[in-house]
C-alpha cells in the first residue's frame, strides 16, 4: 500500500514516516492507493489533480487558478444570461400587453364611432331630427306642402287580416311638412303612418284623414269585418211636414233602381217643398256594397243593396246596384271613361245616345274636385297636375256617368 501526501501529492511507500519530498507526515485518515499505476491514474483523471511536486508547485498553482476562475466566469456568465433572458422575456410580456391594448382601443372606437348608426345619435341623424323639428315648427327654411291628394276616395275592407295602403300625392312632391294619417274611428278602422288601413273590431264607416302641412284630404273606408253594428230602427225626426209633400227618390225611369259605375257617387233626392235632405233620416242595407250621406249613395263594392229615407211617418226605398265594370245599362254612354291629359290640353266630353249617336243637351258636368281641371260647357282643360286622378261626371235619368282624369305635367 502508497499513501499520497496532502500537501504536495507525491506517493511514497506507508512504511515511510514522512514525505520525501515536502517532509510531511501524512493526515490520517491518510488517502492510500494500491499501487503506483492506480495513482497515476487518479492523478490524470481527475479535475483538480496535481502534476508532481504538490499543489503549491507553479504548474499547479497556475493551473488550478486557471481553472477556478474559468468556472466563476462560466458560472457568472451563466447567470447573466439566464437574467438577460428572464428580462427580456418580461419587456416582450409588456409589449405584447401594450399592442392588446391599443388593438381593442382602435376595435372599440371603430364599431361605436365608425360604425355607430346615423339615425341613433349621430351627426347625420341629429340634422336629420333637426329638420323635421323645423318643418314641424314650420321653419322657413322647411318646403311647405300645398296639396294633398288621395287615390282612392273609398276603401272596401272585408278580410281579418286585409291591410291596404292609401297611395296619396303630395304637392311639391319635395315637401318637408310631416304627412299625418288619422281614422275617425280606430274601432272600425286602423291606419299607421305609412298610410296602412287594418280593419278593426266593429263593421261600420270611417273616415281617414290625410294631413300634411296645412293641405289635407279624406277617404271613406267601409268595413265589414268585426262585430255587426248593432240593428235599430233609425230615428224619426220630429218634424212637421209640408201638406202634399210626398217623400220621392230619383231612380232610374222611376223603376225604382239605380246602377252606380265604380265608386261614382250619385244623388237620388232632390229637395221638395222645403224639405232638404239634411232633413232626411238615410240608411244602407249593405254599407259593403254602397253608402248614403244626405241623399248621395257612393258605391264601394261589386253587388246591390237597399237605401232607405225616412222622415216623418214617410218611408221611401230604392235598390242600389255598383257594377264593376263602370258601364252602367241604360240608353246613353259616355264618351270618354279614363282620360290622361297634360297640363294646359283640353278634350271634349260627352253624353251620347247609343241609338242614334247624338249627344245629350242641356248637361252640366260637375268635377270631384276643384282646381284640377277646368270645365266649360263639355270641353275639358287640365289646370293642375294631379296622378290620383280627378272624377268628371254627370247625372242622367237617374244614372251618373263618371270618367276619370289623369292630368300629367305639360311637355317642354
Amino acid at each position: 500500500m502508497k499513501i499520497i501526501c496532502d500537501v504536495c501529492g507525491t506517493t511514497f511507500s506507508e512504511t515511510e514516516a514522512n514525505c520525501p519530498i515536502c517532509g510531511c507526515a501524512p493526515v490520517k485518515p491518510a488517502k492510500t492507493v494500491v499501487d503506483e499505476g492506480a495513482a497515476e491514474t487518479r492523478q490524470n483523471s481527475a479535475a483538480n489533480s496535481y502534476a508532481r511536486g504538490g499543489r503549491f508547485s507553479k504548474s499547479n498553482v497556475k493551473r488550478n487558478t486557471r481553472t477556478r476562475g474559468s468556472e466563476g466566469r462560466s458560472s457568472n456568465d451563466n447567470g447573466r444570461r439566464n437574467e438577460e433572458q428572464q428580462g427580456n422575456k418580461g419587456l416582450i410580456a409588456v409589449v405584447i400587453i401594450l399592442l392588446l391594448a391599443i388593438v381593442m382601443v382602435v376595435v372599440y372606437i371603430g364599431v361605436n364611432v365608425l360604425f355607430k348608426d346615423p339615425g341613433n345619435g349621430s351627426d347625420g341623424g341629429n340634422q336629420t331630427n333637426s329638420s323635421q323639428q323645423q318643418n314641424v315648427g314650420g321653419d322657413n327654411q322647411g318646403i311647405p306642402c300645398t296639396s294633398v291628394q288621395i287615390g282612392s276616395k273609398t276603401v272596401a275592407l272585408d278580410q281579418a287580416n286585409e291591410s291596404v295602403n292609401l297611395p296619396i300625392l303630395l304637392e311639391p312632391q319635395n315637401t318637408t311638412d310631416k304627412v299625418v294619417y288619422e281614422s275617425s274611428d280606430p274601432e272600425i278602422a286602423t291606419v299607421d303612418d305609412k298610410g296602412n288601413i287594418q280593419p278593426g273590431t266593429k263593421q261600420g264607416t270611417a273616415i281617414i284623414t290625410v294631413t300634411c302641412g296645412a293641405a289635407s284630404d279624406t277617404c271613406t273606408v267601409v268595413s265589414s269585418v268585426g262585430e255587426d253594428p248593432e240593428t235599430s230602427e233609425p230615428p224619426t225626426p220630429d218634424v212637421t211636414l209640408p201638406d202634399g209633400f210626398v217623400l220621392k227618390l230619383k231612380t232610374y225611369k222611376d223603376s225604382g233602381e239605380i246602377t252606380i259605375a265604380g265608386d261614382a257617387v250619385t244623388s237620388i233626392y232632390t229637395e221638395t217643398m222645403g224639405v232638404k235632405a239634411s232633413d232626411i233620416t238615410w240608411t244602407t242595407s249593405d254599407p259593403s256594397i254602397a253608402t248614403v250621406e244626405n241623399g248621395k249613395v257612393t258605391g264601394v263594392g261589386k253587388g246591390y243593396c237597399y237605401v232607405t229615407a225616412a222622415i216623418g211617418d214617410q218611408t221611401a226605398t230604392c235598390k242600389v246596384i255598383c257594377s264593376s265594370d263602370g258601364t252602367p245599362p241604360s240608353d246613353y254612354k259616355i264618351s270618354h271613361v279614363d282620360v290622361t291629359i297634360a297640363v294646359g290640353e283640353t278634350f271634349n266630353l260627352s253624353l251620347k245616345n247609343k241609338e242614334t249617336g247624338a249627344n245629350v243637351q242641356g248637361i252640366e258636368w260637375q268635377v270631384s274636385e276643384e282646381g284640377i281641371v277646368s270645365i266649360n260647357g263639355n270641353k275639358i282643360t287640365g289646370q293642375t297636375v294631379a296622378w290620383s286622378g280627378v272624377k268628371v261626371f254627370v247625372e242622367y235619368e237617374g244614372i251618373t256617368y263618371t270618367c276619370r282624369i289623369i292630368v300629367k305635367p305639360a311637355e317642354e
